[in-house]
């Protein structure tokens, strides 16, 4: 019998969680392995690719505005029980025409909110993509511990989610496996030639190196760190260009960077873009990829920039690391601004350093492909469907 999964959602937005949850639904489509169906508890521009591979129900589209209101005044007067059958009935709606599941994959933490109105009445698995203070913005306390409570096993992107699980959440390590978000195979990577085509194809000065970031340009992502960092690198002489790419095309946080670096004096050198389609051609053009987060689990850019033979420069906190001490780039002190522009400098100085560096992540990022993660993700839900162990007594 083939497995029925659910996989649970916190957005469709165009971020490494979703995009992780959709290749993995794509490779159990492809290889015949499970039969997936989703709940994306808001919807995006990746709501089409889901639908496209499964069937999918987006619970803030059905009844969205007034029931909604309805949910924010009852729990405004205290009424959380008539908020909460309220929640529960809207969701029911918008999950009625899905098939049932053997199991359900949680998505991140973003996707506890769901636990209690989606009442999960199999065994859960739980890939968490978060550290502690993005746990804290995209969920509360008592959705954190429902999630503890209901969660047969926990798949963790790294060994520091991994530790957050067991030494904050008070998880049993044996309830815990190490499961990083899976990456496509990366094209065959050029050398400087394909990389200056590709940035004069995405309107870039071709004979400038590309110093390339990626995410929502929200704070804990630090995009006004990059432009502190791209500032100082530009001034200690770095011939480069600047480029973020990520975010809404109204987001108005691009309209404040870009305005930071136009009063800096490197308007022309520092540059934000909004969300693309794929980032493939940004990371076939870049010479260094930085990440210049406050906090990350694990992030999918860095992965895929490695196995696009991008050396990766990061901030010493969080998940990054872990990669990138493996020989694929370069670690510096958390929030050291100095310290990261000038090995910047230091790098764009040495080719063959850089060299060396991309060739190290190209070797590595096998091990993060979907054809390696899938199997270990459907493992763990195979496991968790043959003996799920008594929810009260796991703690």
């Amino acid at each position: 019998m083939v497995l029925r999964v659910r996989f649970v959602v916190h957005t469709a937005q165009r971020s490494g969680a979703p995009m992780g949850a959709l290749r993995l639904v794509r490779w159990l489509v492809d290889t015949g392995r499970a039969r997936p169906s989703v709940v994306l508890r808001e919807g995006g521009p990746l709501a089409s690719s889901f639908a496209s591979l499964a069937p999918t129900a987006v619970i803030h589209d059905v009844g969205r505005a007034r029931v909604r209101t309805a949910e924010r005044g009852l729990a405004s007067l205290g009424l959380n029980r008539g908020a909460a059958f309220v929640t529960r009935t809207r969701v029911s709606r918008a999950v009625a025409h899905l098939p049932p599941a053997d199991v359900v994959y949680l998505n991140g933490v973003g996707a506890a909110s769901s636990v209690a109105s989606l009442r999960p009445a199999g065994p859960v698995v739980t890939h968490v993509h978060e550290l502690a203070l993005a746990m804290d913005t995209c969920s509360t306390p008592a959705e954190r511990a429902r999630l503890v409570d209901v969660t047969d096993r926990f798949l963790a992107v790294s060994e520091g989610v991994a530790a957050v699980l067991r030494d904050d959440w008070g998880v049993a390590a044996e309830r815990i496996e190490v499961v990083p978000a899976p990456i496509d195979r990366p094209p065959p990577t050029g050398g400087e030639a394909d990389r200056r085509s590709q940035r004069r194809s995405l309107g870039l000065p071709p004979d400038r190196p590309l110093l390339l970031a990626s995410g929502i340009p929200y704070w804990l992502k630090g995009p006004d760190l990059f432009v502190q960092v791209a500032a100082r690198a530009l001034r200690l002489g770095a011939g480069a260009t600047f480029c973020w790419v990520g975010g809404l095309p109204s987001d108005w946080t691009r309209d404040v960077l870009s305005r930071d670096a136009r009063l800096v004096g490197f308007e022309d050198r520092i540059r934000f873009v909004a969300e693309v389609p794929d980032l493939s051609p940004w990371l076939q053009a870049a010479t260094m990829a930085l990440v210049t987060s406050r906090e990350e689990a694990f992030p999918l850019f860095a992965v895929e920039a490695a196995a696009h033979g991008v050396p990766v420069l990061t901030f010493a906190v969080g998940g990054t690391p872990e990669l990138v001490e493996r020989g694929c780039g370069a670690v510096v002190p958390y929030l050291d601004v100095e310290a990261m522009a000038r090995r910047i400098c230091e790098l764009l100085e040495d080719p063959a350093a850089v060299s060396r560096l991309g060739a190290r992540g190209r070797q590595l990022a096998p091990e993060f492909t979907v054809e390696q993660v899938g199997p270990r993700a459907l493992e763990a839900l195979e496991r968790a469907t043959g003996s799920a162990p008594d929810h009260s007594t796991r703690r």
